[in-house]
């Protein structure tokens, strides 16, 4: 199934790979196969079943649904986020749900050629290193036996909307009346990629001015290198606060996990 023979090594954010290059749908399913195993293994602690969400790279959506659609065909339930959805949006999930395993296709702050396979467990959080060094071993396996492992799914793909247990969950956090009520001139930047809309819904009130920049999604990230809100990729949030003369700049990465401030003076 590795058509390159190349090992898949996951770090503790999971695998990165180019795009067609050696991130394909058949080393998805490969992983995606891996993981399921594990599952069956009883080796994963927490409800029997797989969360699965994504960014706004090119082609995650029907990566996500290949993960789906294997993890499905292994008989172990999945629900499938029906929009593509940060990082902390679908950890959050994961940890209400105690799920055993929760895979997001994304390469976070990574350029536009990558894509990412995360493997998150039931605490919310990236898998421990005895995890994924038995994950890399059933991958390992299953490569070398070059089973099909495209049947039908034997159990249903449930669609779920991540914001809709997420948001609330916010609002329990942080004061959101101190931010409404604070008349501050605010400008985000998602930089094109799956954060747009959030930081400016949670800012946005009838005494504060957001400005959004970036915001529509992107998978080319043009403009910048790579979408991780550093100084060098900061230029534009920069201009746009003196330009506005607003209070501060927000910026998110790629899967808007990480976050950049600018000051008023830029």
């Amino acid at each position: 199934v590795n058509q390159l023979n190349l090992p898949i090594k996951f770090g503790t954010e999971g695998w990165r790979g180019i795009i067609a290059d050696d991130f394909t749908f058949d080393n998805v399913r490969l992983c995606s196969q891996g993981v399921a195993e594990l599952i069956q293994s009883n080796k994963l602690n927490g409800i029997k079943a797989v969360l699965i969400g994504y960014d706004t790279r090119f082609r995650s959506e029907s990566f996500a649904r290949v993960a789906a659609e294997t993890i499905a065909s292994n008989g172990i339930p999945v629900t499938l986020a029906n929009k593509p959805s940060p990082t902390p949006v679908l950890s959050y999930n994961a940890q209400l749900n105690n799920y055993q395993a929760t895979i997001i296709i994304t390469a976070s702050h990574n350029s536009y050629k990558w894509n990412g396979f995360k493997l998150k467990l039931g605490y919310g959080g990236p898998a421990d290193t005895k995890t994924i060094s038995e994950l890399e071993k059933q991958i390992s396996v299953i490569a070398k036996k070059g089973n099909n492992f495209t049947g039908k799914p034997k159990q249903s793909i449930k669609y779920f909307n991540p914001d809709e247990t997420y948001l609330p969950h916010i609002k329990k956090l942080i004061s959101l009346d101190s931010i409404s009520n604070s008349g501050l001139s605010i400008v985000t930047d998602s930089m094109w990629g799956v954060g747009s809309g959030y930081l400016a819904s949670l800012c946005t009130s009838s005494l504060n001015t957001v400005t959004q920049i970036r915001s529509e999604h992107n998978p080319m990230f043009p403009g910048i290198e790579q979408p991780e809100p550093v100084e060098k990729h900061l230029s534009e949030l920069k201009q746009t606060v003196l330009s506005t003369s607003s209070d501060i700049g927000l910026a998110n990465d790629g899967d808007a996990d990480r976050l950049g401030v600018v000051n008023n003076n830029g």
